[in-house]
């Protein structure tokens, strides 16, 4: 029964090719202009799909005015911060982007039994969403008066790590509440905490000092992601001990 479906999927893709290939020529010249258009179309519809999950490059987005998000902007007078803070609320690449994987996220608390998967594989989101949102320091090269602007680099770096860590501030807070609903060992709720704190803390601010701490912390990230479940399975464990001698 499983061979049947491949069969059946290359059967529909062959008639769907032969149909546009008889659709591509007219009298028996095939028409260039549409196969190029078509595969064009198939390019960008791929990089739409990956786009759901991650910023890729040559893909155009859109802003929007989002009027009804603006009791969200800061009210400060540090300008890259207010600047950046609308780039991020008008563009459909972050805040779409953080909606998806924040999505992604509550859907894995509700739906995956296991504790521990789920909550793994909330903080790897979490990780890979501040990861793709480091690119919001660029979001604004291309205006020419933010070149001009009297202002230090050093102050675009501070807004950034300031719009993040808000960000990761509202993560922790959605997935805390669902994770209190939907996890049934609470505990391991702590190992969120604990990564999201170590991005807001440590990562941010190295990365945007130094690129090349990428790597280098992701891998330190996911040595102490590793040593924090342990430690909490290991008092896990001693408290069901704990719980089956009181009960004895």
């Amino acid at each position: 029964m499983l061979i049947l479906w491949p069969i059946l999927l290359l059967l529909i893709k062959a008639g769907l090719f032969f149909y546009l290939f008889q659709s591509w020529q007219k009298n028996g010249i095939l028409n260039w202009t549409m196969m190029i258009n078509a595969e064009e179309n198939r390019k960008v519809s791929i990089l739409r799909f990956f786009a759901l999950f991650t910023n890729v490059k040559g893909l155009k987005s859109h802003s929007h005015r989002r009027k009804y998000l603006d009791f969200l902007l800061p009210k400060t007078r540090r300008t890259y911060e207010y600047i950046l803070s609308r780039s991020f609320l008008r563009s459909g690449e972050y805040l779409g982007l953080t909606l998806r994987l924040l999505l992604l996220s509550v859907l894995a608390l509700i739906f995956i039994k296991n504790s521990i998967l789920a909550v793994v594989l909330v903080c790897v989101l979490n990780a890979l969403l501040v990861y793709q949102l480091i690119a919001l320091r660029e979001a604004v090269d291309y205006q020419l008066f933010t070149r001009i602007y009297p202002l230090r680099n050093a102050s675009k770096s501070g807004a950034v790590q300031r719009i993040l860590i808000r960000v990761i501030g509202f993560l922790t807070l959605i997935e805390i509440i669902l994770g209190l609903i939907f996890i049934h060992d609470r505990l391991w709720l702590l190992a969120i905490v604990g990564i999201n704190f170590l991005l807001a803390k440590f990562y941010i601010k190295n990365r945007l000092k130094n690129k090349r701490l990428t790597l280098i912390f992701l891998l330190f990230l996911s040595r102490v992601q590793n040593l924090f479940l342990s430690v909490l399975r290991i008092f896990h464990s001693s408290r069901k001990l704990l719980r089956h001698r009181s009960g004895n």
